[in-house]
């Protein structure tokens, strides 16, 4: 039996997309002067789209879990994690010889560096968490023991969150870990996508959500100007705050999007429908651009409320069309 597409996930993905451009882009003013101006405005633009990574892998849950859509463990390690890994290594090695060549063209030094690029972390967390789609889809099934499940994943997120030592990062915590951590998401998603909440319920999940956001924002500022030194902790993925704010987010797009499933929502949006394909290769190639448009040549422009979002969309779109191109060489395996 073939699977439904899921307009709402193709929307999801598409914001989660441009999220995780505007974190990659903000995140540079974070090292500036401790509550200068341009510190605040890091903080809000990367603190409003800390939800990107976690809808990413509620996508997955959503769309693995699902009993219609057959996959066997052969299938999952030789089809999807084989795919994951042959571009986690193309992309591993292309960032490392472009890190190497930038700095012996602009700066007349080489660096050997095989450093894992910023953005390839997701992969490997991917690769883990699919590992444990076998496991994931006996428990997805029985509605009370995936209910127990979130609510021990969740509280133990938040124990972990509220009594960790300042000087350790969460995503450290769960080096074993981030996989089991991750895979609370890949559940939550599932767990939406196929159960409704009235209108009641859905108000109280937008509140919750709401505060979540407020918090990681408010949090990240309070603790960092309070330590005097720029505290991260409310902006990792595995932090309470940020799963309501994922939470909501997710519950929103598919109640403004559900019953837009089928060729009549395709007619409609056919931008999102266009690229859908490319956001993948987007997510990886990215950096290359924020790397020369993101230099503070273009940043300093005008002032960094209008630069920081004319950045975003300025790489967005340069990587949608370099990866449009991509696609049409042999190279299509490693980005789609």
């Amino acid at each position: 039996m073939k699977a439904q597409r899921l307009h709402y996930l193709d929307v999801l993905r598409f914001i989660a997309t441009l999220g995780v451009i505007c974190i990659h882009v903000s995140s540079k003013e974070i090292v500036s002067a401790l509550a200068s101006y341009n510190w605040y405005l890091s903080v809000f633009f990367d603190g409003l789209v800390r939800w990107s990574v976690p809808i990413f892998v509620m996508i997955s849950g959503t769309l693995f879990l699902n009993p219609a859509k057959e996959i066997s463990t052969k299938d999952i390690i030789t089809k999807k994690i084989a795919r994951l890994l042959m571009a986690y290594l193309f992309w591993w090695i292309f960032y490392s010889a472009l890190v190497m060549a930038w700095h012996y063209v602009f700066d007349d030094v080489f660096v050997f560096s095989l450093e894992l690029h910023y953005h390839l972390w997701f992969l490997p967390m991917l690769m883990g968490v699919y590992l444990f789609i076998p496991c994931l889809r006996k428990i997805s099934p029985d509605k009370k023991i995936l209910s127990y499940s979130l609510l021990i994943w969740f509280f133990y997120i938040s124990g972990s969150f509220l009594f960790l030592n300042d000087d350790i990062q969460i995503s450290q915590l769960f080096q074993l870990n981030s996989v089991v951590g991750y895979s609370g998401y890949f559940l939550l998603g599932y767990f939406i996508s196929t159960h409704s909440v009235s209108k009641k319920q859905s108000r109280i999940i937008y509140v919750l959500g709401i505060l979540g956001l407020l918090m990681t924002i408010s949090g990240c500022v309070f603790s960092s100007v309070y330590m005097g030194r720029t505290d991260l902790r409310f902006f990792e993925p595995l932090s309470p705050n940020v799963i309501l704010t994922s939470m909501a987010l997710f519950v929103f797009i598919k109640e403004k999007f559900t019953n837009k499933s089928t060729n009549k929502s395709t007619e409609k949006n056919k931008f999102i429908n266009s690229i859908r394909h490319d956001l993948f290769g987007i997510y990886l190639i990215h950096p290359v651009y924020i790397l020369i448009f993101n230099h503070d040549m273009f940043r300093n422009i005008c002032n960094h409320i209008v630069t920081i979002p004319a950045v975003i969309v300025i790489v967005f779109i340069f990587s949608l069309y370099t990866t449009k191109l991509l696609r049409l060489t042999p190279l299509r395996k490693i980005i789609e």
